[in-house]
């Protein structure tokens, strides 16, 4: 029995693989040789000269199609491979001496796949055209042997290097900015009061019911005139400009660098005896006796009994700030398809806040206080400056990607930024007393109000920082090598040293020009605060760039 089932079982599958091998033909490899395929004439294939993969049918009728029939033949070349045609081609099929032509009659007015409205004419010379007669590439909207109905126009294959690959090796951009930038505190450096508000001289002091004391902080009849609260700048207009070139045909590798200026803004205050009669700039007064709120007066016209002093002047305090970098970075293409391309920055930034606070008075006395030598007539000029610079260097990361749908474009980036900020406080002082007759020597002192001995100099140290920057930008393609483009910018240093915070309010009212008094004990005052802060700028771009 068992036998009989083994026997049953081998005939079985003779007959099974006999059948298989008369229905399929057999496919062997044979020696290798070049091979590359030739165009026939466009007649339709029919069943006599088709190779059927399936069981035997009869071959007398041709089949009824409706659909175009492409035809394709192989021929042998001689034993030196084709040269590769570039990504229209099968890396395969040249690596093998094979050259591939397509024939379809329908293709013919097609040179090309449909892309979308406006990119065919931007990027007409990224798209590759597929070859004629001696390997010469077809013409844009031509196509081969119009005449002959067989129409050579193989549409091009879209890989990793796309469309996208942007038009020649070099590209330069410029753009018009209009930022804003963040401003810096300040105490409060100018006051006034009501002319009949006493000056702070011989003014007998009750601490359950204190005397107003004209431009002395903490009193209701005292106001701030400026100070208190952030200074604050218009928008500043500048310039940004890059430079780069891809160092290779594919665009996978380039060099770029560029670097933005921002014009110096300004803050401009000013007031007058005129407008009003008393001014006063408010300190922390340090004595022997300890700390009180104090003022020194610009103006005042001494109409109270038992007032001192009596003058006409003006104050002003100016502000500025002033920012400019440059960068250079190695730019490589991470990846790209048909309609974006993302690449990465690695590379070096450098950027300089420079800013300053410049208070001056310039008053005239009308009444002599002998005690501190001044006389009817003196001209007094007081100056306090405060700058501040600040220097980053540092390395950077960044991520640039692109998409575009026809002609436009959206383009974002992201940078970030770490290194050291070299920080400088740079506290100057003077005070010049001219007097009104010519024949009398004027004084000079190295010190103002809040520039005295023990705060004046330029003083650094260095700090670390983080630069992130983001953009964003809308573009419209042009010509195939001129670009417009608007965007949006944020940039932000995350230490610095600004003017207003240099300040401290606590001073020796001993070391005040031109008085003397006794010097308190203990640690000079004022001090260098160095407290630090942040900063930021943002704004708007509108520029072009330009490619060849």
């Amino acid at each position: 029995m068992r036998r009989f089932w083994l026997r049953g079982l081998c005939v079985w599958a003779g007959y099974f693989v006999g059948s298989a091998s008369a229905q399929e033909p057999a496919w062997r490899p044979s020696a290798p040789r070049p091979l590359a395929i030739a165009r026939t004439e466009g007649v339709p294939l029919s069943r006599s000269s088709g190779i059927g993969l399936g069981r035997p049918q009869p071959l007398d009728d041709p089949p009824a199609e409706t659909a175009p029939v492409i035809t394709t033949s192989f021929r042998a070349v001689a034993d030196t491979p084709a040269p590769f045609q570039g990504v229209g081609e099968s890396p395969l099929a040249a690596a093998h001496g094979l050259e591939h032509q397509v024939l379809s009659s329908d293709l013919r007015s097609s040179p090309h796949p449909a892309l979308p409205p406006g990119l065919e004419s931007a990027f007409a010379s990224d798209i590759p055209r597929p070859l004629g007669a001696g390997g010469v590439a077809i013409p844009a909207g031509e196509s081969a042997d119009e005449g002959d109905g067989n129409a050579l126009s193989a549409p091009p294959v879209f890989g990793w290097r796309s469309i996208l690959t942007p038009q020649g090796r070099f590209y330069v951009s410029g753009e018009y900015l209009l930022w804003w930038s963040k401003g810096f505190d300040t105490p409060v450096l100018a006051t006034t009061s009501p002319p009949n508000v006493p000056q702070g001289v011989n003014v007998p002091t009750n601490p359950l019911n204190p005397t107003p004391v004209a431009g002395v902080l903490g009193f209701p009849t005292t106001t701030t005139l400026f100070g208190g609260s952030p200074i604050t700048f218009d928008g500043q207009s500048g310039f940004r400009f890059k430079v780069g070139y891809w160092l290779d045909c594919e665009h996978l590798w380039a060099i770029e660098g560029g670097g933005f200026f921002l014009g110096q803004s300004a803050n401009n205050f000013a007031v007058d005896s005129l407008t009003t009669p008393v001014i006063a700039r408010p300190f922390l007064g340090v004595t022997p006796f300890g700390t009180r709120e104090n003022a020194e007066l610009v103006a005042s016209p001494g109409i109270v009994p038992g007032d001192a002093f009596a003058s006409q002047g003006r104050l002003t305090i100016d502000s500025s700030t002033q920012l400019w970098g440059a960068e250079l970075n190695a730019r490589r293409n991470i990846c790209c398809g048909c309609d974006y391309r993302v690449d990465v920055l690695a590379g070096f930034r450098y950027l300089h806040l420079d800013e300053g606070l410049h208070i001056t008075e310039d008053l005239v006395a009308l009444r002599a206080v002998p005690a501190a030598g001044i006389n009817v007539g003196d001209r007094i000029i007081v100056t306090d400056r405060f700058d501040t610079k600040n220097d980053f260097y540092g390395a950077q990361l960044g991520v640039v990607a692109e998409y575009r749908y026809g002609r436009w474009l959206v383009e974002g980036t992201f940078k970030l930024g770490l290194g050291v900020v070299h920080q400088v406080v740079d506290i100057h002082g003077s005070t010049t007393i001219t007097p009104l007759d010519p024949t009398v020597a004027g004084r000079q002192f190295g010190q103002g109000l809040l520039a005295l001995d023990s705060n004046s100099g330029t003083f650094s140290r260095d700090r670390f920082a983080v630069v992130p920057e983001v953009g964003l930008k809308v573009g419209y393609q042009l010509t195939d090598q001129l670009r417009a483009f608007v965007g949006y910018n944020f940039l932000y240093v995350s230490s610095v040293v600004r003017p207003g915070d240099q300040i401290d309010r606590a001073l020796d009212e001993g070391k005040i020009p031109p008085f003397t008094a006794a010097v308190a004990p203990g640690q000079p005052r004022p001090l260098v605060p160095f407290k630090p802060s942040d900063f930021w700028a943002q704004g708007l771009t509108v520029g072009f760039e330009w490619r060849y």
